[in-house]
Formats: C-alpha cells, sequence, structure tokens
C-alpha cells in the first residue's frame, strides 16, 4: 500500500477511535444519569444526599471530556488527506521515527492501522511542539528520550 492510501486509512481509524471516545463518554453519562437518588420528604437520608451530589459532579466532569472529545473529532472530520506527501512534521503528517510512528491531530493516543502502531498527539501537546517543523534526519526530543525522524508524508 502507498504511503498516501496508508495515511487516509490512518485518518478514517483516527476518526473511527475518536467516535468511540465520544460515544463511550456519552454512556457513561447516561448511566450515571440513570442512577440518580431521589430523595423525598420521607427520605433524608444523608448518604443518598450525598450521592446525588457526587453524582453531579461526576457528571459535570464527564460533560466537560466528553466536549473536549467531540471537538476533537470535530478537528478530525475537517481534516483531509492530500495527494502529495507532506515534508515537515506538520498536522497531518505522518512522523515515523526511530521509536514510534506519530500522527499529529488530535490526542487519540495508540491504535493500530494495518498492523502497524501510530499515536494520535494533539497540536497543543509538548511532544508535537519538540517536533514540529522538523524534517527528515532531524532529531528532537522529551521526557529523556531522543528521537530520531526517519520518514515523514
Amino acid at each position: 500500500m502507498d504511503k498516501i492510501a496508508f495515511k487516509k486509512q490512518i485518518l478514517e481509524t483516527a476518526k473511527a477511535r475518536q467516535q468511540e471516545i465520544v460515544t463511550d463518554f456519552k454512556v457513561r453519562i447516561d448511566d450515571i444519569n440513570g442512577v440518580e437518588y431521589t430523595t423525598d420528604e420521607d427520605q433524608h437520608d444523608l448518604d443518598q444526599m450525598s450521592a446525588n451530589q457526587s453524582n453531579k459532579a461526576l457528571i459535570a466532569m464527564l460533560t466537560k471530556e466528553w466536549e473536549f472529545a467531540k471537538n476533537e473529532l470535530d478537528f478530525l472530520q475537517k481534516m483531509v488527506v492530500l495527494d502529495s506527501p507532506l515534508d515537515s512534521a506538520v498536522i497531518g503528517a505522518i512522523v515515523v521515527t526511530d521509536h514510534k510512528t506519530f500522527y499529529p491531530s488530535v490526542s487519540v493516543e495508540n491504535f493500530e492501522v494495518n498492523g502497524e502502531s501510530v499515536f494520535g498527539i494533539s497540536k497543543n501537546a509538548p511532544l508535537f511542539k519538540e517536533m514540529e517543523g522538523k524534517k527528515v534526519g532531524d532529531t528532537f526530543s522529551f521526557n529523556n528520550y531522543d528521537y530520531s525522524i526517519e520518514d515523514i508524508y
């Protein structure tokens, strides 16, 4: 398979993986909403009131993460794969190093495409900031690891 076709598969797999993340957050939120305790005049149990408070806080936190995941999915939905390879580490490039293959886009983390492990990183990630603009043969360091760029497309 050529690099551009593989890159298109990476983008589609990243979209699918991000959609799974969005769906998982929504299911968790809906599950917690379904477990809400009710209190009425006869039921003044502080434990149940505390559980309601905890659930509301958890739902608020999960909703924030869900919104973030949806925004990242929207970003991926807007990405396109050009018909020619890229020559520097930019958003949408595949950056092959001596340690990992990175996909600067969103923070999808590790996923597999045709048996190859790909690590999606956000444009805001410190790791991306270290590799941004580098070319094949360049090196960069992050968290006490040295990376050598072997290929970009």
